[in-house]
């Protein structure tokens, strides 16, 4: 009796193989190199090497490991804004943005990136002669919170760049509906408080009724250490119809 080999089962060991040798790429592209890659970033980061940082590439990191450096870049400039060193974090400011702009359009339905973008456009207005970003942050912003509209912590970001961009009454209305959202104004509670003041100065100037009723009500539920100032300019607006000399300060 002769025996005949069963080839019916090479095109499963063929599959087979090919899967394995997939699955093993995708672990070490997906978790080896990634740890490799910010090994050597933290290396970097602890050296205080921010010269060879900034000559870095996206070339020279996988996507994933890309992204978590510029979320790194943009927490120590939010820092440095916070110890008021803003100026001497320039470059590490400028190579964020540059990684948020290479991300946006390779990834541009991530709103995390845009917003991520937006804020540090915010950053860079603050810088001499750079007032043009708070347009840029505008149109990132409102790219973000077309792909997620819920988002508090995004709609009182954007509705405070309205507000740095004068544009009143937009501001108020994303504030508005943030607050809605949520019934409070976020982790940025006084930085929301203090624009909201200003877009109740400039209607109260303009002595607008409706917009400065509605601001200052919202003001009297979130902002108790004011709570009497805003009740007494109701009062006198919406009952007397008196527009009393009152300072924001």
């Amino acid at each position: 009796m002769v025996m005949q080999k069963n080839n019916n089962n090479i095109p499963t060991i063929i599959f087979l193989g090919v899967l394995s040798l997939f699955t093993l790429f995708v672990f070490v592209y997906g978790t080896i190199i990634p740890f490799a890659q910010m090994s050597d970033f933290s290396s970097l980061v602890k050296a205080g090497k921010t010269d060879l940082l900034l000559k870095k590439e996206s070339k020279d990191f996988s996507p994933i490991i890309w992204r978590d450096i510029a979320k790194f870049l943009l927490d120590a400039t939010v820092k440095g804004r916070s110890s008021g060193k803003i100026q001497t974090l320039a470059g590490l400011l400028d190579k964020t943005i540059d990684i948020y702009e290479d991300l946006v359009n390779k990834t541009p339905f991530y709103a995390y990136d845009y917003a991520a973008l937006g804020q540090a456009y915010s950053l860079k207005s603050q810088l001499p002669n750079q007032d043009n970003y708070l347009e840029k942050a505008e149109v990132v912003y409102k790219k973000a919170i077309e792909i997620m509209p819920e988002r508090q912590k995004l709609l009182y970001a954007y509705g405070l760049n309205l507000s740095l961009l004068k544009k009143y009454k937009e501001s108020f209305d994303i504030y508005e509906h943030a607050y809605e959202l949520s019934g409070d104004l976020g982790a940025e509670t006084d930085t929301i408080i203090g624009s909201l003041q200003k877009i109740m100065v400039y209607y109260y100037e303009k002595q607008d009724r409706e917009k400065l009723l509605k601001i200052a009500n919202l003001l009297s539920r979130v902002d108790s250490e004011q709570m009497d100032l805003y009740g007494q300019l109701i009062d006198y607006v919406q009952n007397k119809n008196v527009w009393p000399e009152i300072s924001f300060e």
